[in-house]
Formats: C-alpha cells, sequence, structure tokens
C-alpha cells in the first residue's frame, strides 16, 4: 500500500469540500479568520506534484480584499451564533 493511499491528508477528492458562497474559517498566522469564497475552486497541482484544491477568496471590509487559500489550510464552514452556543460571531470577516 502506498504512503499518499494510507494518509488521507495527501488524498484529494475528486470534488471541492467547499462551494462558492460559502464562509470558511482558516489560520492565518495563528490567529482564526474568516474568508468569503467568492470564485470556482479550482484544482491544481503544488509543490511536491500533488493535486489540491484552490478557492479564490475575498475578505476585510467590504470583501475589498483577495487572495487564494488551499483547501488544506481551511478548518472548517463558519458556524452563526455567538461564542457561548459553539458559533463563529466574534471572528471577523
Amino acid at each position: 500500500m502506498s504512503s499518499a493511499a494510507s494518509n488521507p491528508n495527501i488524498i484529494t477528492s475528486m470534488e471541492p469540500l467547499y462551494k462558492v458562497g460559502d464562509i470558511v474559517i482558516v489560520n492565518i498566522n495563528g490567529k482564526n479568520q474568516k474568508r468569503h469564497i467568492y470564485g470556482t475552486p479550482y484544482l491544481e497541482k503544488s509543490l511536491g506534484g500533488i493535486n489540491t484544491w484552490k478557492y479564490p477568496v475575498d475578505y476585510n471590509l467590504g470583501l475589498t480584499s483577495e487572495g487564494i487559500i488551499l483547501e488544506c489550510q481551511i478548518i472548517r464552514k463558519a458556524i452563526k451564533g455567538p461564542p457561548s452556543e459553539g458559533g463563529d460571531d466574534n471572528i471577523c470577516l
């Protein structure tokens, strides 16, 4: 059995896990932040030749900043509600 088959973190799904319009939580420099996926995810080879999903995102006030994040950088979808109820309303977009 190859190491890629035994490590689920290396295997890339044929469909992206997130879609346009999703608000996701990512960790940037040790701090959780929200990002809005505004463009269609696309599959691209990363360093080392492994295929990875890339997501066009925007953020900041008025969603005026843009960037690309890798699927492996996404922790999860954001949850609406206050932190006392398990939500992410305290994390800025």
